[in-house]
């Protein structure tokens, strides 16, 4: 990946730890205001520095990551990226439409999580369960002479 690529990358996801916890700070303190705005931006800053620290060092366990993740076939990166977007999207669609009205009570919370998480699951056990128990193992050529 590129250098940009990755410190923006590392910027949002950094950003996104950084609003989870101004989140938890803002309800157990009063200072919401400045909480929301220097969090975020701090943590993406770091994040964005982290990401490409962990990806451009050989040794490191995020180099490691991107090139197995790259030495997979094509379909098992689909099987791997695939739940990462479900999520994205059922995310994004609560965040979006709220359908849920504009407060969401525990129930909601837990609904929502359900829906996120259960597909996933459900795709990775059917993918475990084809190749462990209906996809043959290939095994040597016996030749009978």
């Amino acid at each position: 990946m590129k250098i940009w690529t990755l410190r923006i990358l590392g910027f949002l996801l950094g950003g996104f730890v950084g609003i989870f916890v101004a989140d938890i700070v803002a309800s157990l303190t009063d200072r919401i205001a400045v909480l929301m705005a220097v969090i975020p931006i701090m943590s993406g800053i770091g994040g964005s520095y982290f990401l490409i620290w962990s990806c451009y060092s050989q040794n490191s366990f995020g180099a490691r990551l991107v090139r197995k993740f790259w030495n997979c076939s094509s379909i098992v990166r689909a099987l791997l990226v695939a739940p990462v977007f479900w999520i994205a999207c059922v995310g994004a669609f609560i965040w979006l439409f709220e359908p849920y009205g504009g407060y969401m009570s525990s129930s909601d919370f837990s609904h929502m999580y359900k829906v996120m998480v259960f597909p996933p699951l459900l795709l990775g056990a059917g993918c475990s369960a084809y190749f462990k128990l209906i996809k043959p193992k290939t095994t040597g050529s016996t030749k009978e002479t």
